[in-house]
């Protein structure tokens, strides 16, 4: 790079960590995500994000490419389809070519999903934040000429460099270069030919339309040799608008928590606007936040007792979680976790077996309450049958094939108090079961005992079926 010395690597390359995520210019980016369509394709799914701006830049964390922007209906559009048949955890960074501000966006996408976003950017004014010699010498090989170095993570500076109070007329600034980290270099080539040694050099700065104007005081310059300095350039968002800006941000990702904090922080700022609608949002946050904690609670739970096979249990705490995720995702319909939970609860409720619970009672008898009284040592029999098809109202429904018995395993037998608990599978194309409750594990299929037997609902947890039982010598012999 123009003849400087190999010590100035390091320097710069300490810089550039500086300065990779600002860049030129500022804006504040706000995501909203908008309704779902349907998208066709199996396995497929379709992002796209619509925009006025047509130098909005992606970066997500999979790999996924985004498209260069195509106008339609007045709008920027940038897209992408991916195959989500493995998964649709997407993790982007979005930010304008050039720009100070990066929003993060996690995005949970399922199968025929096309998840559309609003992004709007929102010009912010820049100002000079700091200004810092990082090399006191520019080695280079040009005679009677000096070099005054500035990089910064703006491509808007003013520069204008003085010699004792005058402008400088011996030096010569070339055009401004873009550099592969993204930040910028302004170089000054100063002639010191016929120039008194003893001249003092100033350089005043200024970025964009900001009319604020810093003067950094250089020196004295020696030929083949010069000076690198380092300008840094923030946003200069407001105390509401920055605090808003990260809640909105926080809020979309599902992280209602710091959302919550950042729109309070909004709250105490003496700029706040909207103060009831930013309360709200708070509130909002702190139900959704207390909602969630839950949700991941219990699949926690879920899990553990899944793992320890009470699974009446499980399908509890997976359902309840189930519910909640659904409750948060009609207020966040961006919330990853949330989604990914539904899509996992659809495939998970398909492995787990049903959970049926209940009550088996002798019909012939009656106590002094008038109620049958409960049948201990009752053994639950599970029948898987073959399937036939029955018109009902005009629509084929799947019933059990009783002369077609393909399995038979007894599960439980009821407790001193009658009560039994059984895990039934689900009824597939090829099978339907049936659970049977007999006094002998033998007699499955009794057809004289019509009452005994009970064919599960599809539902994942089946509590209080009573079973009414016509009594024999054998049962509760023991």
């Amino acid at each position: 790079m123009r003849s400087v010395v190999e010590y100035r690597i390091y320097i710069l390359a300490f810089v550039c960590l500086c300065l990779c995520s600002l860049s030129a210019m500022a804006q504040d980016i706000r995501i909203t995500r908008t309704a779902d369509k349907s998208y066709p394709d199996q396995y497929m799914a379709k992002i796209e994000f619509i925009s006025a701006c047509d130098k909005l830049e992606f970066s997500e964390n999979t790999g996924v490419e985004v498209s260069s922007p195509k106008m339609l209906n007045g709008k920027y559009v940038y897209s992408a389809v991916l195959d989500v048949a493995d998964g649709g955890s997407l993790s982007f960074m979005i930010w304008k070519r050039g720009s100070v501000d990066k929003k993060q966006l996690d995005v949970s996408l399922e199968e025929n999903m096309w998840a559309s976003f609003n992004v709007e950017v929102v010009e912010l004014p820049l100002k000079i934040e700091s200004v810092e010699v990082t090399a006191p010498h520019m080695t280079h090989a040009t005679p009677q000429m000096a070099l005054i170095s500035v990089v910064s993570n703006s491509e808007e500076l003013h520069l204008e460099l003085l010699r004792d109070g005058s402008k400088a007329g011996n030096a010569k600034l070339d055009n401004v270069a873009g550099k592969k980290d993204g930040s910028f270099e302004y170089l000054y080539h100063v002639n010191l030919a016929d120039v008194p040694a003893s001249a003092n050099y100033t350089l005043n700065l200024s970025v964009s339309n900001n009319p604020e104007m810093k003067a950094f005081q250089i020196g004295t310059l020696a030929q083949k040799d010069g000076v690198e300095l380092t300008v840094s350039v923030k946003q200069e968002a407001s105390c509401f608008q920055h605090s808003e800006s990260l809640a909105e941000n926080a809020f979309i990702n599902g992280l209602y928590r710091d959302a919550y904090f950042a729109y309070k922080d909004a709250l105490e700022c003496k700029d706040k606007q909207d103060e009831g609608i930013i309360k709200k949002k708070m509130k909002n946050s702190a139900i959704l936040s207390n909602a969630k904690e839950r949700v991941m609670s219990h699949v926690e739970k879920a899990e553990n007792f899944r793992q320890n096979g009470q699974m009446d249990s499980c399908m509890f705490y997976y359902q309840d979680a189930n519910q909640y995720a659904a409750a948060i995702l009609k207020m966040n319909s961006n919330d990853s976790y949330c989604t990914k939970l539904r899509r996992d609860f659809s495939r998970i409720r398909k492995e787990l077996p049903r959970v049926v619970s209940g009550k088996v009672v002798d019909r012939a008898k009656m106590d002094l309450n008038k109620k049958n009284p409960p049948l201990a040592n009752v053994y639950v029999v599970l029948c898987k049958y073959g399937v036939k098809y029955k018109k009902i109202d005009g629509v084929s429904v799947a019933e059990p094939n009783l002369k077609q018995l393909l399995e038979t395993k007894t599960l439980v037998k009821t407790d001193a108090s009658g009560h039994f608990e059984a895990f039934v599978p689900r009824d597939t194309n090829s099978g339907v079961y049936v659970l049977h409750f007999v006094a002998d594990d033998k007699e499955v299929g009794i057809a004289s005992v019509d009452a005994a037997s009970y064919r599960p609902t599809d539902a994942d947890i089946q509590k209080g079926v009573v079973v009414r039982f016509i009594s024999s010598k054998k049962i509760n012999a023991n």
